[in-house]
């Protein structure tokens, strides 16, 4: 199970890492996110990665729907749900 939190943990840096470069969209991120929610299975770490998921859906859903960029509100909060994820990542670590 502790090899299995250390793998999710890597995945998730590299997401954001990812993401932070522009190697993947927000769309793929979320999609890659909420996959990494569901294999952690531990109810406090999905919780927290859904909400952060949930939140960038939304930012996503907006930005697909009006075919336009971040307005530079949501690159903030996009900003801060990949801080929040790169916590959440450290924390697996320490769990694997």
């Amino acid at each position: 199970m502790s090899e299995m939190f250390g793998r999710q943990a890597a995945l998730l840096r590299q997401l954001i890492h990812d993401y932070r470069i522009g190697g993947i969209s927000l769309d793929t991120l979320v999609q890659q996110i909420e996959a990494v929610s569901d294999v952690i299975g531990t109810d406090v770490l999905v919780n927290a990665i859904s909400q952060i998921a949930w939140s960038m859906e939304q930012i996503n859903a907006a930005l697909i729907e009006e075919r336009r960029s971040l307005t530079p509100e949501e690159r903030a909060s996009i900003d801060g749900s990949l801080r929040d994820l790169a916590n959440i990542s450290g924390r697996l670590e320490q769990m694997g």
